[in-house]
């Protein structure tokens, strides 16, 4: 196939490639949610870009004001989801009553009888023996309650030939192997399901003596009421969580069950070969049942004596109050650790700063959307110098025409054709303007890698918490501009006032009228950034990039020829097609890159 054939058939592809991801995203959205989407990014941006050109005509030097507004706002919107109500801590005693309840309540609540079976599962390590013999206790102890079985995997240990087939030193073989799965449903499990015999046993192995126990010595009949409370390891495995009527899980996260492990036995060391067959067991085990996940009741039980109540289907009454869960909102951990935010955060800040403070240089509102539309030229130029990327010479190209664009743009926009558009006082001020937007533009290249690095490493799932974390910890940067902030807010003050219900005698109705575009901005910014991340759920980053310059196109129009009340000129118009093409061909590229190493790796398998 010639060269020119095989870029013809690039092409198609990667057309081909798009029109798929968009029908794609149709087939698991109604049209109705995608005219909210679209309706959100078209409308909700174009109508930003539009009420930023009327706040900053009104006001050239708002920037810093419409920069905390902005930043306020959305840390306001994001809080929310980095919010929740810390579960409950208990006494151990609490804990063993709440258990108890549970397993009565369920119990009563059956409307066919047999015996209940309540499983007490928990990584190796944190007593859940312990707990499940004062549970079966403290029922005794609870006015008519029906007779409790107790059971422990323990008894359902393989033979050692069976337990180490893997190895003494297996991870796999301390999951899958230790116990004996089949007899314990075969012996104990099945015949206390509903419809079975209620004949069973105790234990079938006896692990200390390494000999199996003779069945009629242990064999038991259970009445329909009674309550099976049974402990062990791996008890939320999928061929067994269906046997359990309720099942508690006492969870400890890893890093403290090698430190209850040490605390047991001083020798523990997590490096052994011996010691890392229990650890890497139990994140096998974490990994594959999930089991905090499916437990019915989930404590927290890293700490014995004071456990938390992480999760549990029944009310927990001392704690379960209003006012309680009030006083027990915290902040969500984050994902992303705080120190990596600070270089974001400083670079983000700037970048916001700077593209508000140039239009205070009388930047006309189409030269801000061209300029924000080379990104590419600078993720391409830190990636290069700071960051060891290769790019081919398509790639290069496609940027170089971004570059051109604008240029164009930027030159023609110089000398505007029509009154309607801001005029430049001075050349200097221009440039100085100009001078603004470039430094913004190549900080928002290297705020792009240092994304990248993070994302790379703490993944791309966490864009909630760094939209929160972005704009809250830039907040109390504004106190370097604080006198600013007080100029920019008594200008706003002084602007003529407009009364929001006209035919209102009432003047208390009446607000400066610099603040009503300021509040639409405000607000249709929330209403863009919602647009687009719903867009980012549904489809590839492709199609979200080509939607976006497809946005951009639209908001130079309506500023140029709407608002503007011009034609504008062939450079500008010469100046924002050469940025659109060479974004879409910049993206194209990227998406063909990726899908051919895809493929090639997939050759490599096969």
């Amino acid at each position: 196939m010639s060269p020119s054939q095989t870029r013809n058939t690039a092409g198609v592809e990667k057309s081909k490639e798009v029109r798929r991801d968009i029908l794609t995203g149709l087939g698991q959205s109604t049209l109705a949610q995608w005219m909210v989407i679209l309706g959100l990014i078209f409308g909700g941006c174009c109508s930003n870009a539009w009420a930023l050109e009327l706040v900053t005509s009104q006001n050239p030097r708002a920037g810093t004001l419409l920069t905390f507004a902005q930043f306020l706002l959305v840390t306001l919107v994001a809080l929310p989801k980095q919010l929740h109500v810390r579960s409950p801590r208990c006494t151990r005693q609490e804990l063993l009553h709440h258990v108890a309840t549970a397993i009565i309540s369920a119990r009563q609540a059956r409307k066919s009888k047999g015996v209940l079976r309540v499983a007490i599962d928990g990584v190796d390590g944190v007593s859940n023996m312990g707990f499940a013999d004062e549970l079966a206790a403290y029922l005794c102890t609870l006015p008519s309650t029906p007779s409790t079985i107790r059971a422990s995997v323990d008894g359902f240990h393989n033979p050692p030939e069976l337990r180490y087939r893997r190895g003494r030193d297996s991870p796999e073989g301390f999951y899958r192997d230790s116990y004996n799965y089949e007899a314990l449903e075969q012996f104990l499990l099945d015949p206390l399901s509903p419809g079975g015999t209620r004949r069973y046993a105790l234990r079938v192995y006896d692990v200390d003596a390494s000999a199996p126990v003779p069945l009629p010595a242990d064999s038991l009949t259970a009445s329909e009421n009674d309550i099976l409370i049974f402990d062990g390891i791996f008890l939320h495995r999928p061929e067994l969580r269906e046997y359990w009527d309720l099942c508690v899980f006492l969870n400890v996260p890893l890093g403290a069950f090698v430190q209850q492990r040490a605390r047991r036995s001083p020798q523990t060391d997590p490096d052994s070969e011996d010691d890392r067959r229990y650890v890497d067991a139990q994140k096998l085990y974490l990994d594959e049942a999930q089991p905090a996940q499916h437990a019915s009741i989930l404590v927290d039980y890293t700490s014995l004596s004071i456990p938390i109540l992480q999760r549990s289907p029944f009310p927990f009454p001392p704690h379960n109050s209003l006012l309680s869960r009030a006083f027990r909102i915290r902040m969500k951990q984050p994902a992303v650790p705080l120190s990596r935010w600070l270089v974001k955060v400083a670079l983000f800040f700037l970048i916001s700063l700077l593209n508000n403070a140039a239009f205070g240089y009388a930047i006309p509102m189409a030269v801000h959307i061209i300029f924000r539309s080379g990104g590419l030229c600078a993720n391409m130029l830190v990636g290069w110098l700071a960051g060891g990327k290769k790019y081919s010479r398509s790639q290069v190209g496609a940027v170089l025409l971004i570059t051109a664009g604008i240029a164009s743009a930027t030159l023609a926009s110089k000398k505007p054709a029509s009154p309607a558009v801001n005029a430049i006082s001075s050349t200097g001020q221009f440039a100085g303007g100009i001078m603004l937007l470039t430094i913004a533009l190549l900080l928002s290249g290297a705020l792009g890698l240092v994304q990248e690095w993070t994302y790379s490493k703490y993944g791309y799932e966490h864009w909630e918490e760094s939209l929160f974390y972005l704009h809250f910890l830039s907040l109390p940067m504004f106190a370097f501009t604080a006198g600013d902030l007080q100029a920019q807010v008594r200008l706003a003050n002084a602007s003529t006032p407009i009364s929001l219900i006209r035919a209102s005698p009432f003047p208390t109705l009446q607000v400066p009228g610099f603040y009503v575009p300021f509040a639409i901005n405000l607000v249709t910014q929330v209403v863009c950034v919602a647009g687009v991340n719903r867009l980012t759920a549904r489809v590839s980053s492709l199609t979200v990039t080509l939607v976006l310059s497809v946005r951009k196109a639209v908001s130079l129009v309506l500023s140029v020829v709407v608002i503007g009340g011009g034609s504008g000129n062939l450079g500008l118009w010469g100046g924002a097609a050469a940025v659109l093409g060479g974004t879409v061909l910049y993206t194209l590229d990227t998406a063909g890159k990726g899908r051919s190493a895809k493929e090639s790796g997939k050759a490599k398998q096969g």
